[in-house]
Order: C-alpha cells, then structure tokens, then sequence
C-alpha cells in the first residue's frame, strides 16, 4: 500500500516557478508513454509536453520552512507493493515532500515510495522552465537537478534534504527498513549497491549522451555518437547477460532493479536503428515483468508534465 495526497503541496518555492504535479492517487487516471519522459544530460530545450490530467491549487506563501506542509488527506493505494507492516513507518511521521518530475531518474524515486509504501508529497520541478535554479530548490539541492527530497522527520523533528536519485533511494530503504533493500544480508547489498552504482555511473550517462548526440545537438559529431554509443550497446549487453535465467538483478526484486529499469524502459525514445531493445531479450522480459506491477505504473506518473 502506498499514500501519496490527493493535491499536490507547495511551501516555498514560488507560483512562477513551479507547477503542481501529478498525485499517485488522482481521482482520475491517464497514460503517458515513458519513451517521451527521458531525460537527457545537457538537454537545453524542454521535455515533450504531455497530455496530462493534473489537479490544480492555489500555492502556499510566506516564509514556511522548504518542505513544510499543511495538513493532508491520504488515500488508501492497493497492489503488489510492500505494505506498511513491511516497511517502518511511525504514525507521528510527517509524509516525505518529493521534487522531481517523470524522467527516468525521477521514475525511480516514484516507483519506489510506491513500491515501499512510504508515504509522500510530490511536487514538479519544470527543468524545462529553469525551476531547477531557483534560490529555493537551490537550498534542496545544490546542484539542481532532480530528484530530491526533504525528509520532515529527522533527528529531533529537524528536515534532511537529499539529492541524487541513488542516496535518495538508499537513504529512504534504510531509515523506513523497505523490504526493497536488503540491507542485513551483506552479499545481497553489496550485489545491490553494485548493480544501483553501475546504473548511475554507466548506464544513465551514456545513455543520456546516446540521446543528446543522436537528437538534440544542431551538428553532427561522429566521434562522439560512436564513443558513447558502443559504450550504452556494452553496458546493456552486460545488464542482459546478467539477467539471463533470472527474474530479477538480485534474486528477489530490489532497488537495483528500480534504479535500472526506468532508463531501459526508455530505450523506445531512441530510433530503432540506433538502440532496439529487441536486440535484448532478457532485458526486454524484465521490463515487461516491471512494469506490469500497479505499483511500477503508478510511481512512473508521479510529478509528469501536463
């Protein structure tokens, strides 16, 4: 079970800068294809708009603290995820407030609170608009980029910001003991871990750089569409091999799976002639087996675009 608000909560950030995004719980539901949601490092020009439902409010003003809330309604969420006796949460804790939005680094911090059933309040950071270089969500993560969090619940009742989507990730399993992370077996986390730096590392950069020098950049630079195009076909030829006559990275399905499968998904983005996740079987598979989860299709929707 996993709580997201029905309304999407803003404390600082100002109404000219942020969107609301979309709640995993909206009373209505939509597709969005995940090949339009990737994002690209050096990406300039705004994401594709998508065609959206999203609930509106008005914005939160004044000097509340970054991450402050007013009070939520929650809603109930069934499917496949962790349950809340599965994962520690207490009953005084305040939800986590989520800035981010729908590209594959962001998906991962979705499907995650969803899949862990920690509750949370998301909120859109347009990085085609420049959200990202506000002096607010600056103090959230100074390297604005997204995702980040703001935990309202650290040691005495003081905020944790997090960014970068793998201490995000590990910092959450960790604190909320998801059955995500197998954080008492030292040969699984070590697996785990491995597989969650290899994707961050590896994978997502070059297949960032594939995507730029393939479709946005104005001249054609040979040298680099092959440099970092052998590189993506290496490591997705890696990431195949490892699952094969395996359902999942690590035995039983983990954060290493999270973390990786949102940028595979994405491989549609890419013209065929380019990278075909046809040419990846198992790979192909594993998403399939993913994204057929109701928690997976919910988390991908969080803080997408309108």
């Amino acid at each position: 079970m996993a709580f997201a608000s029905s309304l999407c909560r803003i404390a600082v950030i100002p109404a000219s800068l942020l969107r609301p995004c979309i709640s995993a719980t909206a009373s209505r539901t939509f597709s969005i294809a995940p090949s339009q949601l990737l994002s690209l490092p050096s990406l300039e020009s705004p994401l594709p708009q998508l065609g959206a439902l999203i609930h509106r409010r008005s914005f939160l003003s004044g000097g509340a603290r970054i991450g402050a809330i007013k009070s939520a309604t929650w809603q109930h969420v069934t499917g496949q995820g962790a349950s809340r006796s599965q994962t520690t949460m207490a009953s005084a804790d305040k939800p986590i407030q989520l800035y981010s939005l729908a590209t594959p680094n962001g998906q991962k911090i979705g499907i995650f609170l969803e899949e862990s059933g920690i509750p949370y309040e998301p909120h859109l950071i347009d990085i085609g608009k420049g959200d990202q270089f506000s002096p607010e969500f600056v103090k959230i993560n100074p390297n604005s980029k997204i995702p980040a969090i703001v935990d309202p619940n650290g040691p005495n009742g003081e905020e944790v910001r997090v960014f970068e989507s793998g201490a995000i990730m590990i910092y959450l399993a960790e604190k909320y003991n998801s059955p995500l992370y197998p954080k008492d077996d030292p040969a699984k986390k070590a697996e785990t871990l491995g597989w969650l730096f290899w994707q961050v590392g590896g994978l997502g950069p070059m297949l960032g750089q594939v995507g730029h020098f393939f479709r946005f950049t104005k001249e054609d630079v040979p040298y680099a569409k092959e440099r970092y195009l052998t590189e993506a076909k290496r490591l997705l030829t890696v990431l195949d091999k490892a699952l094969e006559g395996k359902e999942y990275l690590v035995g039983d399905y983990s954060i290493a799976d999270i973390c990786c499968v949102t940028w595979v998904k994405g491989l549609s983005f890419y013209d065929k002639a380019v990278l075909d996740i046809d040419d990846y079987p198992n790979s192909k598979a594993w998403v399939e087996r993913i994204f057929a989860r109701p928690q997976v299709q919910k988390g991908v929707k969080v803080c997408a675009k309108q």
